[in-house]
């Protein structure tokens, strides 16, 4: 987080980590046996490191996460909306009553600072 804020100039708004991680982090204990994040008897609070948000997601390596100013350096461009369509058409779906359903998105993302996002590894 430091060396974005250093380096681009700006400040980290969120971190996507491996729930496995996250979990790691959040169980983490001090020298005197409390929990960093927490007592875990209670409600958590909401999911952030440092006042940073933090967005869990099996779609992120274990071991690694990815900080980044995302709301200041990125944007993501929607042609269109979501298409859904269903269909029984497919080989013998009309036969057994089935029906196939797909959803599309068409998206881009665009990155205006690379050197705003960075990729932590060696997480336990």
């Amino acid at each position: 987080m430091a060396a974005i804020a250093t380096t681009a100039f700006v400040y980290p708004e969120g971190i996507v980590i491996n729930p496995t991680n996250w979990f790691t982090i959040q169980i983490g204990k001090d020298t005197t046996g409390r929990y960093l994040a927490g007592n875990p008897f209670q409600p958590l609070p909401a999911n952030s490191l440092w006042g940073v948000p933090v967005a869990p997601t099996p779609s992120i390596v274990a071991g690694t996460a990815l900080v980044g100013a995302f709301a200041t350096a990125s944007q993501v461009f929607r042609k269109g909306g979501i298409r859904v369509e269903a269909s029984n058409s497919h080989q013998d779906y009309f036969v057994k009553n089935l029906v196939a359903i797909r959803a599309e998105e068409r998206l881009a993302l665009c990155v205006y600072r690379p050197g705003a996002f960075g990729k932590v590894t060696g997480l336990i």
